[in-house]
C-alpha cells in the first residue's frame, strides 16, 4: 500500500523506469551520483562511464515509486525488515527521463537498454 509502481531492472534502468513513465503519464528526474553502483564499478567509473549502470540489464533490482507521503514509512519499513532503498531522483509532471550530474548537467544516455519489440 506504500508503493504506487515497481519494475525489476532487468532491461536497464532507463528502459525500464522508462516504463513506469509511459505507463503513467509522467516524467521524472535521476541524479547519476545517486545511483548505487558496487565499489569496483565505482573504482573504474571514469574508464566504464555511466552507460553500463544506466542501460545494462539483469541487475536483480527493483525501481519502485513511492508517492511523498509514504516515503518516511518506506524508509521505515526498510530498516525493520533490513533492507537497503537508495533514492536517485523524483517523478515530476513532465514527460521525460532526465539524468543529471553532479554539477547539474544533463546527461543523455547513448541506449536505453534492452528493448524486446526492437527489429534484429
Amino acid at each position: 500500500d506504500l508503493a504506487s509502481s515497481a519494475i525489476d531492472v532487468s532491461d536497464g534502468l532507463v528502459a525500464d523506469l522508462g516504463h513506469i513513465l509511459q505507463a503513467s503519464g509522467v516524467g521524472a528526474r535521476i541524479l547519476l551520483d545517486a545511483i548505487p553502483l558496487s565499489p569496483i564499478y565505482r573504482d573504474h567509473l571514469a574508464d566504464a562511464g555511466w552507460q553500463c549502470a544506466l542501460a545494462g540489464g539483469d541487475d536483480y533490482e527493483l525501481c519502485i515509486t513511492v508517492p511523498p507521503a509514504h516515503v518516511a514509512a518506506v524508509d521505515a519499513l526498510s530498516k525493520r525488515m533490513k533492507f537497503s532503498l537508495t533514492r536517485i531522483g523524483e517523478i515530476n509532471a513532465g514527460s521525460a527521463l532526465e539524468i543529471y550530474d553532479d554539477a547539474g548537467r544533463r546527461y543523455l544516455p547513448e541506449a536505453r537498454g534492452h528493448d524486446h519489440f526492437a527489429p534484429k
